[in-house]
């Protein structure tokens, strides 16, 4: 058996020297304590390792002994990368947690739970404590993060590629599973042969949000489609002809009955004005002067004068309106050619 990594034993032994140090981040269990189980078991988990990985981690041990915990980390994790094991997986987990990265170390310490879970039961019996410290913190630090699981549609093609922008490719077995992130905004692509498609998503704290991700849009869906023979042809003001023959009829009639309504004001108002003349030549004309009226005449005579206004407005836009509508119909067989012409030469 290959002897146990320098500074293994004393850190266990400097276990009780440092329980006065702070909880990391609200953590239920004390610092010291979960650092010196770790490397306890650690290294005996580590017995049949390389030499370089027991190197590293014991270089990450005295790392973070001395609460170096940005330098330690990474020492640990190269250690993991060359000798996988439970005890490299919660000890970098403690690591990240003690500096303060909330979602690596729940990915270490979900990574240490799988571990433990695919160990045979006498072994695992034996990590029943660390497992229970392990849950216990991953659970706190879950009110930190915010959680995303990406799902592809069922027709995605073989090749698809997820990734995030700053944050490199999603691994297959990453998908349609829960993942631990940053809150905040991030922006997922979703890549195949057709393009790329990308969706933003706005995550929170202590929350779980399901993605789905769309394909890229096929090359031929982008272009508009050719419609030969179509009975509507549409205008390059996204009118159809049918929509606006129709248009032009409505307004047709209605100015036809703008004008009616106009002729028929002219000719009640024509009438009032007619009714006044008698009342005028009574009681005007005093004097031998035609202009001298009494009050009566001269009542009359404003009447009047009013009234003919009146009739010569509504007569001038009674014709108006007659001959707007008139011209409408008359012309508006042709617009449905006119139109279709026109929304050919649009649509190319």
């Amino acid at each position: 058996m290959t002897k146990l990594p320098a500074g293994i034993a004393e850190v266990v032994a400097s276990g009780l020297r440092l329980m006065h140090h702070r909880w990391a981040m609200g953590s239920r269990v004390p610092m010291a304590f979960a650092f010196a189980a770790t490397a306890l078991v650690s290294s005996a988990s580590r017995a049949q390792t390389p030499d370089s990985a027991d190197a590293l981690f014991a270089r990450g041990v005295e790392l973070m002994k001395t609460r170096d915990y940005a330098q330690a980390c990474p020492q640990l994790a190269r250690s993991l990368r060359l000798a996988p094991t439970p005890g490299g997986y919660f000890t970098l987990a403690e690591c990240h947690r003690l500096n303060q990265e909330p979602v690596a170390a729940v990915v270490n310490y979900s990574a240490y739970l799988r571990a433990v879970d695919a160990l045979e039961p006498g072994e695992r019996s034996r990590e029943a404590d660390r497992s229970r410290i392990a849950r216990s913190q991953r659970e706190g630090l879950l009110a930190h993060v915010a959680q995303v699981r990406l799902r592809l549609p069922g027709n995605a093609p073989a090749d698809t590629r997820v990734s995030e922008v700053g944050g490199g490719e999603f691994a297959p077995q990453q998908l349609d599973t829960w993942l631990p992130m940053t809150p905040g905004m991030h922006t997922f692509v979703v890549q195949t042969a057709r393009g790329k498609r990308a969706v933003r998503v706005d995550l929170e704290a202590g929350t779980r949000e399901a993605v789905p991700l769309e394909l890229p849009a096929s090359p031929s869906s982008k272009r508009p489609a050719k419609h030969e023979g179509a009975p509507r042809s549409r205008t390059h003001e996204g009118r159809t002809s049918g929509e606006s023959a129709g248009k032009s009829n409505t307004l047709a009639w209605i100015s036809l009955g703008v004008g009616g309504a106009g002729l028929v004001t002219s000719a009640a108002f024509g009438v009032l004005a007619l009714s006044k003349k008698s009342s005028i030549d009574d009681n005007c004309g005093l004097g031998g002067r035609a202009t001298a009226c009494n009050a009566d005449g001269k009542a009359a005579a404003d009447s009047a004068q009013t009234y003919a206004l009146v009739g010569t407005i509504g007569f001038a836009v009674g014709v108006v309106g007659i001959g707007t509508g008139t011209t409408l119909l008359l012309t508006s067989g042709d617009e449905p050619s006119r139109s279709a012409r026109v929304g050919l030469r649009g649509s190319w």
